[in-house]
């Protein structure tokens, strides 16, 4: 069977897929909407991007931008709607926030109206749950988070060089990834990091590479514990340049390694 040279006017690729799904299945191949070398933008739920096709593709993404998922409750419900983002930006990491509209919007359990990170040269399918109560609207579900790809080797999300802060763990610099490497503040201080929410089966790395000798803090989020001991308390790391990685295998304990 030849190929179509020309699809019918209902395919519009810059429409979300709906109930009526606009798709066709030419010579084996399924066709979805697709929005092509789309460009991030702002750094809020009323300025990222809105995501309008099935197959979102974002060429660039400058520092701090990202993209907005669509309303899943109105006009149509979005029940099991899935989407795929890419961001192929080889440097920076994309925001993907869940739409306000939404009352009870979360992406992975997160907080309402919390963004999850995608990393550089990464895809992430996403797909809406509960979309049919208007109550519950807005739930994600997204799969491979925090890793992306360089050319055949998969890769863990990066949060970069960043500096220590603050003095507990309320205001230490927040940890947000896989890894982080603290190159500039103060040391041997109070200054430092808080990890985020401990979760069993996280695994994370935190680097210190600011001055020769000197150590930081690390702070556990909440009532979490590092090695046992919790209230807050700061973990202080071997001196710099060093790794520690920090292990969870029961929700809200940490361990060193």
């Amino acid at each position: 069977m030849p190929d179509l040279p020309n699809l019918p006017l209902l395919f519009d690729t810059r429409k979300i897929e709906t109930s009526l799904r606009e798709a066709g299945q030419f010579t084996f191949f399924n066709l979805t909407s697709t929005d092509d070398n789309a460009v991030a933008t702002g750094n809020n739920q009323n300025t990222a991007y809105p995501i309008r096709a099935a197959n979102t593709y974002f060429s660039s993404v400058p520092a701090g931008t990202g993209c907005l998922l669509p309303q899943t409750s109105r006009p149509t419900p979005l029940d099991g709607l899935l989407l795929y983002i890419t961001n192929a930006d080889p440097v920076n990491s994309l925001l993907c926030y869940p739409h306000p509209n939404d009352p009870s919007n979360s992406i992975n359990k997160l907080g309402t109206n919390a963004p999850v990170v995608l990393g550089p040269n990464s895809m992430t399918p996403f797909v809406a749950f509960n979309s049919l109560s208007e109550l519950t609207a807005g739930k994600w579900i997204a799969d491979g988070i925090g890793a992306g790809a360089a050319g055949s080797v998969e890769t863990i999300i990066s949060q970069g060089a960043v500096a220590t802060a603050g003095t507990n763990q309320a205001t230490a610099t927040p940890i947000t990834q896989a890894m982080v490497n603290f190159t500039s503040g103060t040391g041997n201080s109070t200054a430092g990091g808080t990890l985020m929410a401990a979760f069993a089966g996280l695994q994370i790395s935190v680097g210190i590479n600011i001055t020769a000798t000197q150590t930081m803090a690390v702070y556990p989020a909440g009532t979490d514990t590092i090695n046992g001991v919790g209230g807050g308390a700061a973990f202080t790391t071997a001196p710099a340049p060093n790794i520690t990685i920090f292990m969870c295998f029961t929700n809200g304990a940490w361990f060193t390694k």
